[in-house]
C-alpha cells in the first residue's frame, strides 16, 4: 500500500519545512496512513452516548457518573458478560504477593513502577525479591535478612557497557543494601510484608512481626525525598551492608551516618528522647529499646552540608493523586501529614520535564537547591510546597490537532506521484484481519481506515465519493467480528487484577503470546491501533448501522489503559500511564530485574492521539481535553528521556550519540530491542506508526541528526537491497530532511506488511511456540543411548512425522495467515573445562572463587569431553537418521568455544549440510560474571573456527558480558524469546541443530513448554516451533 507511504513523505516533509517544531510550539500532525514493516515487534454492556460532555459524562443505560471533571469515569457498568468471558486463573501464571486480602476485591495496578513489590513467578514466589525505583532511590522488601525497607541510591552503582568508537550501547545500576529500615525482631523470624493502599504514584505497606501487631508502617512514593517508617511495639534498627565507619549524634533526634562507599546518611526520629548506638558489627544502628515514632532516611548530596534536610524532616510524604483543570494544566496533589506541611513545606523531588513545566520550579541553578540523580532520567531537584500541590502547565499546539494536516498537498504533486490511481489500487487490493494477532490486526485496521479517509481527502479525490463509499463499505464489512469479539482469540475480561486481555494466553496457557498481552504486556500499543482507526471510521460515517457495536468495543479499551476514575471499578486508574514521569510503562505482571519498561514512543503516542480523535467525533470534550493533554505531556517526556539531540544531558555522554533509548527501564538504558538487534529496527520501532502526529515529538532537528550520524550509513540504506520492509519506514522519516530523494527511493521501497509463512521465513513473527504432537517428555527418563534422553517421538514413525509436519504447514493455505513451523535440535554442549572444575573443587568453591578467574575464559572441552561428543554423537544421530529422521539442514552455534567445538564432534561429516556453521550471539549462556561465559573477539574465532560462519555477530568485542552482574532467569528467558524470534527471521531451513548450553536451554524450555528441563552434557531436547 505504497500511497500512504507516500503521502506521509510528502505531507511530513511539508509541513517540518515550514516551521521547526519546538517542545511549545508543535505544529498540527494527523493520521492519514501508516507504515508497518513486517517484522516491527513489539505489540460493556453499556452504549456510550455520542454527545457527552466534559460536565456529564453518561451513558445510554441511563447511567449518570460523576460529573464536573475531567477525570470522571469513562462508565461504571460492568464490561458485558456476553461479549468478554471471564477468566479467573491469571495468578497460576503470573502470582500475586505481598497485597491485603481486602485489596485483591478491587481492580490493581498492572504497569507501576512498584510492580516488582507485588509480582513475581510461580518458580520465585519465595526467593527472589526484585527492587523497584521510585527515585532518587531504589527499594526493595528483601526475602532474606535482613528485612524492612531497604533502600539504595543507585546512582553511586552506575556502570556502563565497554566502549564502541567511543559510545556506549547501555547503563545500568547495581543494587546494593545501603540502608535498611528494619527491627531487631525481624532478625530470627521473616516478617510479613503487606501493601494495604495504592495511591497514583505509589502505595502503603506494613512490615510486621508475622502473627502481632508490632509492626512498621511506610509510604513509598516516586519522588519521595526520605523514605520512612513509622514503628509500633518494635525495636527500630538501621542496617547496611558497609560498616558504618562515623555516626555523630550531636544532634537530638538526629544521626548523620558516612559509610565507606563514600556516601552520607541523615537519619531524623521523630521521638528525640529515643537513644540509638551502633551495634557489635558495626554495621547497624539500633534504638536502645522499645521505639515508638517515625525514623526518616535520606543520602546527603553533599557530605560538607550535613543540615540540608532539616526544615523537611517532618513532613511526610504518603501518597498522591492528579487532578485536571484544563486542557494545559494538571496538578499532582500529595498527601502528607505532618507538622511542618503547612510552614516549611513538603519536599519532593522533581523530575527534569517537571522542572521545565512548574510554574516558579526550583532549578539545579537556584540557590540552595538540593539535588540527586534519578538512574535513566537524570537530575531530580527538590521542589517546596505548603499547598501540598505541584501545578504543571502543557501548552497548546500553534494549530488544531485534527485527523488532516494543516498543510494539504497540492494539486501539482497529486498529479506528480499519480496518487489518486494509486489509493484506488491500495483500496481494491486484498484487505483481511485474519492475522490471529490483536496488534497485528490493529495496525492492518488502521492502515484501512487511514486509506477512507484519504479518499474523502477533496484534494486528492475532487468531488468523487465513490471511492470512499466503496473504501468504508469494504472496512465495515472487514469489521464484523470486531463488533461481536469474534475476531481470532476473543478478547476476555480477567478477573484477578481486572483488565481486557486476549484470551489466547488461557487457550495457550503460555504467557507470552501476543506480547504478552494477557499478562498487560503493551495494551496501550495494541488497543491503540482500534482507537485511532475507530476514530476515523466514525468521522467518516457516524451513522453506520455498527457504531454502536463499535462504541461499546472502543469505550472498553479506553477503560482498560486510560480509565481515569476509581469510581470504575471494573479497572485501574491509567493502567500504562504515568503523570509523574510523563510516559506509559509497557511492562505488566511479570517481574523485572531492571524495573518496567518503554519501548515504542510513537505507538504510546498512537494511542493518545486517538483517545483524543476519539472524543472528538463522539462530541465528548472531556475526553478529548483529556486525551489532547496526556498527549502534549507524553510528546514532552519523549523529547526529553527517549529521542536524544546531541546536545543531551539526561543520559550519559558517551549513550547520547546512539540518539534513542531502545529498551528504557526505570534501571537501565539499553540501546536494543526485544526482537532484533539491528540498527534501523532500535530506532525504527520509535517511528511506527507513521503519522504527522509523530513531528510533535521527532522534531526536523532530531531527525536530521539521526539520519547523519546513524540511519544513513545502514547498509539498508545504502546498499542495493529494497526488499526490506524497514526501509519504507525509514524513509518516510528521511523525508523531513529531504523530501525529493526520500520519494525518489521510496517509489523503489518494499513495504510489504505480510505475516509470517512458509515461503518467506524471514519475516518476523509475534512469538514462538511449540507445538504439540510431535515429542513428548519420556517417563522414566532413558539413558544416554538413544538420541533423545527425555523424549519421545509422538508420530508411530518419521515418515508419519514428516507427513504431520507438511499437513500442518499447509493447513492454513486458504487462510492470509500461514504456518512457519522449525524442527529444532537443541545439543547441549560437551564437558568442558569449567564443568570438570566443578566436579573437582565443589559448585561451592566454583561459584565463589573459581568461575572468576580467567583460565576458564570462553571453556575449552576437555579431553572427555571431545570424546564424549564423538562417541555419543555420530552414533545416535545415524540410528535416527536410518530411521527416517528428516537431516540437519542448518546447525546453529553459541560463538562460545565449547559449543562449537562439540558441534564439531557430535556430527559426523556426512550427518552435516553443506553450509558452514552459522553463529548467532543470542544463543549464549547465562551471560555476566562467570569467565567461562566471556566469548572471544569475532577475530580470535576466525581464526579459531577459519569454517563458522560469524557474519551475525556485530560487534568485535564481547559486548553482552558484563563482570559484576550475572543475567537472572528473566533476562535470559527475554534472550532466549529473542533467539527464537532471530532464529525464524534469519534461518530459512526447517530442521535445525542448535548447539548451545545448559542454561539456555532451560530458558527455551520455560519459555515455550512452561516448564524447565536441566539437560545433561551432549543431551538432545527435541521440538517443534511455530513462528505465529
Amino acid at each position: 500500500m505504497k500511497v500512504m507511504q507516500w503521502v506521509q513523505a510528502m505531507v511530513v516533509a511539508a509541513k517540518v519545512a515550514s516551521a521547526d517544531i519546538v517542545m511549545s510550539q508543535a505544529g498540527s500532525y494527523s493520521q492519514v496512513g501508516t507504515v508497518q514493516p513486517a517484522d516491527a515487534v513489539q505489540e460493556t454492556s453499556s452504549s456510550f452516548s455520542s454527545t457527552t460532555t466534559r460536565d456529564t459524562i453518561s451513558t445510554t443505560g441511563g447511567q449518570t457518573t460523576s460529573t464536573g471533571s475531567y477525570l470522571a469515569p469513562f462508565s461504571t457498568d460492568a464490561p458485558s458478560e456476553t461479549l468478554f468471558q471471564r477468566y479467573d486463573t491469571l495468578t497460576t501464571m503470573a502470582p500475586i504477593i505481598n497485597v491485603a486480602s481486602d485489596l485483591l476485591t478491587r481492580p490493581l495496578p498492572t504497569n507501576k513502577w512498584w510492580g516488582n513489590l507485588m509480582h513475581t513467578t510461580v518458580a520465585d514466589t519465595d526467593t527472589v525479591a526484585n527492587p523497584v525505583w521510585s527515585n532518587p532511590y531504589a527499594v526493595k522488601l528483601p526475602k532474606e535478612a535482613p528485612y524492612g525497607i531497604q533502600v539504595c541510591y543507585s546512582y553511586s552503582y552506575r556502570s556502563f557497557a565497554d566502549e564502541v568508537d567511543g559510545v556506549i550501547k547501555y547503563y545500568l545500576h547495581s543494587f546494593h543494601n545501603d540502608l535498611t529500615l528494619s527491627a531487631t525482631e525481624f532478625a530470627s523470624t521473616k516478617p510479613d510484608y503487606e501493601i494495604y493502599a495504592f495511591s497514583d504514584f505509589g502505595i502503603k505497606a506494613r512490615t510486621c512481626v508475622s502473627g502481632s501487631d508490632s509492626c512498621m508502617d511506610s509510604a513509598l512514593v516516586i519522588g519521595m525525598a526520605f523514605i520512612s517508617a513509622t514503628y509500633s511495639g518494635l525495636t527500630a534498627s538501621i542496617e547496611s551492608e558497609y560498616a558504618m565507619t562515623l555516626v555523630d549524634d550531636s544532634t537530638a533526634g538526629k544521626y548523620v551516618i558516612q559509610l565507606p562507599n563514600s556516601q552520607t546518611w541523615v537519619v531524623f526520629a521523630s521521638d528525640t528522647s529515643a537513644s540509638f548506638s551502633i551495634d557489635s558489627t558495626g554495621k547497624a544502628l539500633v534504638s536502645d529499646g522499645e521505639y515508638t515514632g517515625t525514623l526518616r532516611v535520606a543520602i546527603l548530596p553533599d557530605s560538607d552540608n550535613q543540615n540540608v534536610y532539616d526544615d523537611y524532616s517532618s513532613c511526610i510524604v504518603r501518597g498522591g493523586n492528579v487532578s485536571m483543570e484544563s486542557r494545559t494544566s494538571y496538578s499532582l496533589n500529595w498527601e502528607t501529614e505532618g507538622e511542618g506541611c503547612d510552614s516549611t513545606g513538603l519536599l519532593h523531588f522533581a523530575l527534569p520535564h517537571q522542572v521545565e513545566a512548574i510554574s516558579d520550579a526550583i532549578t539545579a541553578q537556584t540557590s540552595g537547591a538540593i539535588v540527586l540523580h534519578a538512574t535513566t532520567r537524570g537530575q531530580m531537584v527538590g521542589q517546596v510546597t505548603t499547598s501540598g500541590s505541584w501545578t504543571l502547565s502543557e501548552s497548546e499546539t500553534d494549530e488544531e490537532i485534527d485527523f488532516y494536516p494543516a498543510n494539504k498537498l497540492s494539486a501539482d504533486v497529486i498529479s506528480e506521484t499519480n496518487l489518486l490511481s494509486t489509493l484506488k489500487s491500495d483500496i481494491d487490493d486484498d484487505w483481511s484481519l485474519n492475522t490471529g494477532s490483536w496488534y497485528f490486526n490493529g495496525k492492518a485496521y488502521q492502515k484501512y481506515a487511514s486509506l477512507c479517509l484519504m479518499a474523502a481527502d477533496s484534494s486528492i479525490v475532487g468531488d468523487d465519493s465513490s471511492l470512499l463509499s466503496s473504501c468504508l463499505s469494504k472496512l465495515e464489512n472487514l469489521l464484523e467480528p470486531f463488533l461481536t469479539n469474534t475476531l481470532g482469540s476473543p478478547l476476555a475480561y480477567e478477573t484477578s487484577y481486572k483488565g481486557i486481555v486476549t484470551s489466547q494466553i488461557f487457550t495457550a496457557n503460555n504467557a507470552d503470546v501476543e506480547f504478552g498481552n494477557g499478562v498487560y504486556n503493551d495494551h496501550h500499543y495494541h488497543y491503540g491501533y482500534w482507537i485511532t482507526a475507530s476514530a476515523i471510521l466514525k468521522k467518516l460515517d457516524p451513522s453506520w448501522e455498527g457504531m454502536a457495536q463499535m462504541e461499546t468495543m472502543v469505550w472498553t479499551m479506553l477503560r482498560d489503559v486510560v480509565n481515569p476514575s476509581a469510581e470504575d471499578t471494573y479497572f485501574p486508574k491509567f493502567r500504562h500511564f504515568s503523570w509523574f514521569i510523563g510516559h506509559s510503562y509497557s511492562h505488566g505482571v511479570t517481574p523485572m530485574a531492571d524495573g518496567k519498561d518503554e519501548e515504542s514512543t510513537s505507538e504510546d503516542v498512537n494511542f493518545f492521539y486517538g483517545m483524543m480523535l476519539w472524543g472528538k467525533v463522539t462530541e465528548n470534550q472531556g475526553v478529548e481535553d483529556l486525551g489532547s493533554l496526556m498527549l502534549r505531556l507524553n510528546a514532552r517526556a519523549i523529547r526529553t528521556y527517549f529521542l536524544m539531540k546531541s546536545d543531551n544531558t539526561i543520559h550519559p555522554a558517551k549513550f547520547v550519540p546512539n540518539h534513542v533509548t531502545g529498551i528504557f527501564f526505570d534501571n537501565k538504558a539499553d540501546y536494543a530491542t526485544w526482537f532484533s538487534a539491528e540498527k534501523y529496527c532500535i530506532h525504527g520501532i520509535q517511528m511506527l506508526p507513521v503519522s504527522p502526529i509523530n513531528g510533535l515529538v521527532r522534531t526536523k532537528e532530531f531527525v536530521t541528526q539521526e539520519w547523519d550520524d546513524i540511519l544513513s550509513k545502514e547498509a539498508i540504506v545504502t546498499g542495493v537491497d529494497t526488499s526490506n520492509a524497514w526501509l519504507s519506514l525509514l524513509l518516510v522519516n528521511y523525508a523531513v530532511i529531504d523530501q525529493a530523494d526520500a520519494l525518489s527511493k521510496l517509489a523503489k521501497a518494499t513495504m510489504d506488511d505480510d505475516c509470517p509463512s512458509t515461503s518467506n521465513a524471514q519475516a518476523s513473527p509475534t512469538y514462538v511456540r511449540a507445538v504439540e504432537g510431535f515429542f513428548t517428555p519420556k517417563s522414566p527418563v532413558e539413558d544416554n543411548k538413544s538420541l533423545f534422553k527425555r523424549f519421545e517421538l509422538v508420530p508411530p514413525s518419521w515418515d508419519e512425522f514428516q507427513r504431520r509436519f507438511s499437513q500442518m504447514e499447509k493447513s492454513n493455505d486458504d487462510s492470509s495467515a500461514p504456518r512457519c513451523l522449525k524442527a529444532v535440535y537443541f545439543v547441549r554442549h560437551a564437558e568442558g573445562i569449567h564443568n570438570a572444575a566443578d566436579k573437582e573443587f565443589g559448585s561451592e568453591r566454583w561459584k565463589n572463587e573459581l568461575a572468576f578467574l580467567d583460565k576458564y575464559l570462553d571453556a575449552d572441552l576437555t579431553p572427555f569431553g571431545i570424546n564424549d561428543a564423538q562417541s555419543k554423537g555420530p552414533t545416535s544421530v545415524k540410528a535416527e537418521l536410518e530411521r527416517g529422521m528428516p537431516p540437519m539442514e542448518r546447525v546453529v552455534v553459541s560463538p562460545l568455544s565449547r559449543a562449537i567445538e562439540t558441534a564439531q564432534n557430535f556430527f559426523a561429516k556426512d550427518q552435516l549440510p553443506g553450509s558452514p556453521f552459522v553463529s548467532i550471539e543470542s544463543c549464549r549462556e547465562v551471560l555476566g560474571c562467570h569467565t567461562c561465559d566471556k566469548r572471544r573477539t569475532v577475530l580470535e574465532l576466525k581464526l579459531k573456527f577459519p569454517d563458522v560462519d560469524f557474519s551475525a555477530i556485530k560487534e568485535e568485542e564481547d559486548m553482552l558480558w558484563m563482570p559484576m552482574h550475572r543475567e537472572t532467569d528473566e533476562e535470559i528467558q527475554a534472550r532466549a524469546r529473542v533467539f527464537l524470534l532471530e532464529l525464524f527471521r534469519e534461518i530459512p531451513e526447517r530442521n535445525v541443530a542448535v548447539v548451545t548450553h545448559s542454561g539456555f536451554m532451560e530458558s527455551v524450555c520455560a519459555a515455550v513448554l512452561g516448564i524447565r528441563i536441566h539437560p545433561a552434557n551432549c543431551e538432545v531436547i527435541p521440538l517443534v516451533l511455530e513462528a505465529v
